[in-house]
């Protein structure tokens, strides 16, 4: 085992840096060249021209050293808006504070704040400290960054939020601590999905009960008329067509194509959900834009007749 860095432990154990000499950054930064074998650091360089420099505060974060970030924070060597940037793709940058929250380190979030940092400070994707925390699923990341007043409602350049983020992955925590926060419930992204309709896609139940109890709505349709139970039926998440169905959503909502939830089960073989919606009382015969199942799938208008027992 490598013997511990002295003065990584002098820090740790609240000796003040300007104690440790005039030159005290050097050995810091020494000790931190490892973090260029770190997966993170070895695809970062930052804009600042000093690598080395980007090594000892990634390595800082990485490894809970507080004390040694402060320490180059207050140095001035480091600018806490700094940003950084990955090898293999040098048109994506990263702000240190985002690096901080997809590291989850709660104490490096708050150290990069109390010196300055933009707490909605964002990548190139238009994503803050806030959406990589709800990404994680870290909700006490989350619940600094809102605690020192991050924006909750912030959206990426694809119009997505936190919730949003933290919808298509079903991380329940995150949902929990963004409702405590009194967030936005029914935010649309640029495609004009929900963070229900995204939750139902992607067939996470219990985050689709939480949003409905929490006011979602149920019915909300994105860009081309499609709702939440489109997006379940579509994809064979018979637990949640039940509790949208439960829960009173529309049974036959049309999209712009004129189709169902039932037409889109039906096209796809999913014998439960169509089961489901049938005894909620769906139609069964609808005038839609789309050849029948029985038929080619040729653009005319026609009649779906719906191939299960009614």
């Amino acid at each position: 085992m490598a013997a511990a860095c002295p003065f990584c432990a002098a820090l740790n154990s609240g000796v003040a840096p300007a104690l440790l000499g005039a030159e005290w950054l050097a050995p810091l930064l020494t000790c931190t060249l490892m973090a260029a074998r770190l997966p993170l650091a070895s695809g970062v360089a930052a804009t600042d021209v000093n690598p080395t420099t980007t090594s000892a505060i990634v390595s800082a974060i990485h490894f809970n050293k507080i004390l040694a970030l402060k320490a180059l924070l207050a140095s001035q060597h480091i600018d806490p808006n700094m940003t950084l940037s990955l090898h293999r793709n040098a048109s994506y940058s990263v702000p240190i504070l985002v690096v901080a929250a997809k590291l989850g380190n709660v104490m490096a979030i708050e150290a990069l704040i109390s010196f300055g940092a933009d707490i909605d400070a964002r990548d190139t994707t238009g994503a803050t400290a806030l959406h990589a925390a709800a990404s994680l699923n870290d909700a006490n990341a989350f619940d600094a960054l809102v605690s020192c007043s991050a924006d909750i409602d912030a959206r990426d350049k694809t119009g997505a939020t936190a919730l949003h983020a933290a919808a298509s992955l079903g991380h329940v925590h995150i949902v929990k601590a963004f409702l405590k926060h009194n967030g936005t419930v029914n935010p649309k992204d640029a495609s004009g999905s929900t963070p229900l309709f995204l939750a139902s896609l992607r067939g996470h139940v219990e985050f689709v009960e939480i949003l409905i109890s929490s006011g979602a709505n149920i019915d909300a349709t994105r860009e081309h008329g499609s709702t939440a139970l489109h997006a379940a039926a579509q994809e064979n998440h018979v637990a949640v067509v039940n509790a949208l169905l439960t829960h009173g959503c529309s049974v036959d909502p049309i999209d712009s194509s004129g189709s169902t939830p039932l037409f889109q089960a039906s096209l796809r073989g999913h014998v439960e959900v169509i089961e489901a919606l049938i005894s909620s009382r769906a139609m069964q015969t609808l005038s839609v834009k789309i050849a029948p199942l029985h038929c080619t799938l040729r653009p005319t208008k026609t009649t779906l007749q719906s191939s299960v027992h009614s």
